[in-house]
């Protein structure tokens, strides 16, 4: 008697877990889709803009980065490491001093 209200038919977990039909919507022409998306682009608000890019590039030598912002449709600059292809101030000799001081 205890085993009779723990049987379940399995009819009736098919049922409850049984997936639902979806409605979908009729398919669209690709000519529909475009002319959708003309209307999508037109109704938008916001302007697209194009924003600068930053470009960051490692020096093959010493392995400093160096970044540079180059703006759209612009070609990047060529590569210069700021350490390696710098200005150089180098020390006077000590040899320049002496002959300075004569």
């Amino acid at each position: 008697m205890a085993d009779q209200g723990k049987e379940k038919s399995p009819d009736r977990k098919a049922e409850e877990f049984a997936p639902r039909p979806r409605q979908h919507a009729p398919a669209m022409t690709k000519a529909e889709l475009r002319a959708a998306a003309d209307r999508a682009m037109a109704s938008a608000t916001k302007p697209i803009v194009k924003l600068p890019t930053k470009l960051v590039r490692q020096c093959g030598r010493c392995g400093e980065l160096n970044s540079v912002m180059v703006e759209p449709g612009q070609a990047p600059p060529p590569f210069k490491c700021k350490s390696c292809d710098g200005p150089r101030t180098q020390k006077p000799a000590a040899r320049d001093q002496k002959s300075d001081e004569a």
